[in-house]
């Protein structure tokens, strides 16, 4: 099922749920001197049934509002472990690696198909900094693989080795021969 359709279930499931809680709790605290209809309802032998359908409203309500702010506290903790993470394995990157990640800038397209094979392709998947696009490999055994989104941020010009100022021309040469020829478009 799809978070749309169950987004959707959840809302529909609340509504009604909120709908019996209010008819039940203005059951409970109805005079016994109102309508027949009503004055029968809340009689004594059925204030245990509208007690318990009360309960469990209510906790219907108490168990999601637990289960909505652990989940988000679930998520942000496991965002800033990622980013933990991403921050490291940007700072431990070694020559190649810098070198794959600064052909996204020199190439200036966000998808590069890269060979899965390749073994600073595969550290950088592995490390999370590469997510490929596709799972459909081509017949040289590359796939679309483009930077993460959440890692985006800290791969700077500094990270992978480039400087935002006018390089030298000893600078250039030593870029353009350390470009891995398989990253090459």
């Amino acid at each position: 099922m799809n978070k749309k359709v169950e987004n959707k279930l959840l809302v529909n499931f609340n509504l009604v749920i909120t709908w019996i809680l209010v008819i039940d709790t203005c059951l409970l605290v109805a005079p016994n001197s109102l309508t027949n209809g009503i004055a029968l309802l809340s009689q004594q032998e059925y204030r245990f049934t509208l007690w318990f359908i009360f309960i469990i409203a209510i906790s219907n309500f108490i168990s999601q509002a637990i289960i909505h702010y652990t989940t988000k506290v679930i998520n942000n903790i496991n965002t800033k472990n990622t980013i933990s993470k991403l921050t490291n394995a940007v700072t431990c990157l070694d020559f190649t690696e810098k070198a794959l990640l600064r052909e996204f800038v020199i190439q200036r397209k966000s998808v590069i198909n890269l060979p899965i094979n390749e073994p600073s392709v595969r550290n950088l998947i592995e490390n999370g900094l590469l997510v490929p696009t596709d799972y459909d490999m081509d017949e040289e055994g590359r796939l679309p693989i483009m930077i993460n989104t959440i890692a985006r941020p800290l791969i700077t010009y500094k990270a992978v080795g480039l400087t935002k100022n006018k390089m030298s021309e000893e600078q250039i040469d030593q870029i353009v021969s350390a470009r891995p020829k398989y990253a090459r478009a």
